[in-house]
């Protein structure tokens, strides 16, 4: 972005043409104030003037029972609105940018990446993003995040060469981060939690209430994705401190109207993933089971009887946020939510699941099929909740076989890279073994399992990492293979300084200091 050094003096009344500015305030040469405000400009291509709004609310890291635990208030909040609360949410990989790139795209962030990252480009520009089809119909789109180093497409990746949407908070975030005061709850927080005096995502929260009164206002449809991660990325408990923000915001929102105009889908990516609760069972489910709830407005539950209903009928169904982009993506066509035509899509939905052929993704106007596996929606088999695990001695011959085939696979990865060192298994942590969510209808007496999967944690040499991950074993063959990636369960901080990609600095323990090379 690019800052302008002109200077306007304040005058009691003083126009704002600018989308975003810098106010100082100095009493005898003192500056006694500084801070960041951003406007919402009218936008100059023709727009809709009707459809129905979404809005995309976020809170990063947190489980549905963390939620339940930590933010009754906005719990609360939700259900005041009218909330569905959607009890088989999994989420399909590990971490943030693996689960919302299905989200926003509709695709695992790999098949997302190989399609439209072409011609070396870095940049997420060409890629479908969910955004660009409410665009292509006349809505106005934001995004918003204030978080801006752990911003989806700008940590460890350069994020887009022009301007993605309408109205995009990050000038005025790195601005602010810059040049207001900042400060952590704890050392260990990853991101600041105030910055200059207030809370950080309360500056997300003024200026998505600033978009959506000037929406209202001008009677606009639009497309927003507004993201909190500062209060809730690090630690299990600050979600406490969250409730009450996250509340007020909600009020807000309820009182400029628009909710009588827009969806409200409030979700996160994923639960707790690092810390002392990751290292118990409850921390492991509740890793893979974070929070999604859709408020619509009251009239469509009159309009839209069967649509409103299939989605109360999958509040207990294995649900992903491939099907989330579904679902909001048919926002876009009301019609769609018809009986007629919704009678026909259903019917089309049953005639694929019976050939054996179900869809990756369902949208949740749709019944989504009781005999869906983790397999069929897209989960990474690591993630599934679906699993029944019961726990297995760390010294078991299956289970030392699995913690080296992890470790070997992981050193496999770091071998093109001789800044990372190879790692050692120090000890077998935590073992548990269970049948693929695949196999749950059709269980086998213990003399006859075909098919079994371990979930191994392991303690690696140099760096202690805590890593977990599925191991499959074909017990017939005695073959055994990963399922999906591994995992971390302690932090890394700065040892992986030298890993080359995002995905190997969960594993990578460099053995050079930084600035060393």
């Amino acid at each position: 972005p690019r800052y302008s050094d002109e200077c306007t003096p304040i005058q009691d009344v003083t126009p704002v043409f600018d989308e975003f500015v810098r106010v100082e305030c100095t009493s005898e040469g003192t500056e006694v104030y500084r801070d960041f405000h951003g406007f919402v400009r009218a936008q100059r291509r023709p727009r809709r003037r009707r459809g129905l709004s979404v809005l995309l609310l976020g809170a990063d890291n947190l489980s549905r029972l963390n939620m339940v635990r930590s933010m009754p208030r906005t719990l609360a909040a939700l259900q005041r609105l009218g909330a569905v609360n959607m009890l088989g949410y999994n989420k399909v990989d590990d971490y943030s940018y693996v689960n919302l790139v299905p989200l926003l795209s509709g695709q695992p962030s790999r098949e997302m990446e190989r399609r439209c990252l072409l011609d070396n480009s870095v940049f997420f520009d060409p890629c479908p993003w969910l955004w660009k089809r409410f665009a292509r119909q006349g809505y106005t789109t934001a995004l918003m995040e204030d978080a801006a180093r752990l911003g989806l497409f700008h940590f460890h990746s350069p994020g887009f060469a022009r301007k993605p949407v309408d109205v995009d908070s990050r000038p005025l975030l790195l601005a602010a981060e810059r040049e207001l005061p900042r400060s952590r709850a704890r050392a260990g927080n990853t991101s600041p939690v105030c910055l200059g005096p207030r809370f950080q995502i309360q500056g997300l929260f003024d200026f998505a209430l600033k978009f959506v009164r000037a929406m209202v206002q001008t009677r606009t449809p639009f497309f927003q994705y507004a993201w909190g991660t500062s209060l809730t990325h690090d630690y299990l408990n600050q979600a406490q401190i969250a409730d009450p923000v996250y509340e007020r915001f909600l009020e807000e929102l309820e009182e400029t109207g628009v909710l009588n105009t827009t969806a409200l889908v409030f979700l996160s990516d994923h639960g707790n993933r690092v810390g002392p609760i990751v290292s118990t069972y409850q921390g492991h489910v509740e890793d893979r089971l974070p929070v999604l709830s859709f408020v619509l407005p009251p009239w469509m539950h009159r309009r839209y009887p069967v649509a409103v209903a299939n989605l109360r009928h999958n509040v207990r169904r294995l649900v992903t946020v491939m099907d989330v982009h579904e679902t909001v993506a048919q926002l876009t066509d009301l019609a769609s939510l018809e009986e007629p035509r919704l009678r026909a899509a259903a019917e089309d939905l049953r005639g694929r699941v019976l050939a054996g052929t179900p869809p990756r993704a369902v949208s949740l106007f749709l019944p989504v099929p009781d005999t869906r596996t983790c397999e069929q929606a897209g989960v990474v088999p690591h993630f599934c909740a679906c699993v029944h695990l019961t726990p297995v001695a760390t010294d078991h011959p299956s289970v030392v076989q699995a913690a080296r085939l992890l470790v070997d696979n992981i050193n496999a990865a770091l071998a093109p890279h001789p800044l990372c060192a190879r790692l050692g298994l120090r000890a077998v942590r935590d073992a548990r073994r269970g049948e693929p969510s695949s196999l749950l209808g059709q269980r086998q007496p213990p003399d006859r399992v075909r098919e079994q999967e371990f979930l191994i944690t392991v303690q690696t040499t140099p760096g202690d990492a805590l890593l977990a991950g599925t191991v499959r074993h074909l017990v017939a063959e005695n073959v055994m293979r990963l399922a999906g990636r591994v995992t971390r369960l302690n932090k890394y901080g700065n040892t992986s300084w030298c890993a080359p990609e995002r995905a190997l600095m969960l594993y990578c323990f460099c053995t050079e200091p930084p600035g060393v090379t």
